[in-house]
């Protein structure tokens, strides 16, 4: 197992069939919180998605209102079964409000092969 230079152990993905998915999203001027507590708990039917490798939402350090949620997965197929499970529909139908809607000013999806990554093992 490598280490960093601050002599922390470092995981390497298996970079074959890894496959991410970024959700960019642009909020109206003011409706950033709304936006981030909707996709916060949108998602939290994620948490036990069998080849989910790991789920981040990030907002822009300028705060500038573009915040993104990027998911990364062990294959295309398993974000594909995801897709199509109960718990996306749950997580993606009913429960995006109106209210989500009208605070969005742009959104879009980019999807990702990972081509190299590692992140230090937790202990």
């Amino acid at each position: 197992m490598k280490k960093n230079n601050l002599g922390n152990r470092l995981h390497s993905h298996s970079t074959g069939n890894v496959y991410i998915v970024m959700h960019e999203v642009e909020a109206n001027a003011g409706k950033e919180k709304i936006i981030l507590n909707e996709i916060i708990d949108s998602n939290k039917e994620l948490q036990n998605q069998s080849g989910l490798i790991q789920y981040t939402v990030m907002k822009k350090a300028n705060d500038s209102g573009k915040i993104v949620a990027l998911s990364m997965w062990e294959s295309k197929e398993s974000f594909d079964v995801w897709k199509s499970s109960e718990s996306f529909k749950k997580a993606h139908g009913e429960n995006i409000s109106e209210i989500f809607h009208k605070a969005v000013k742009g959104f879009k999806t980019e999807n990702y092969q990972l081509v190299d990554g590692w992140h230090p093992v937790m202990s």
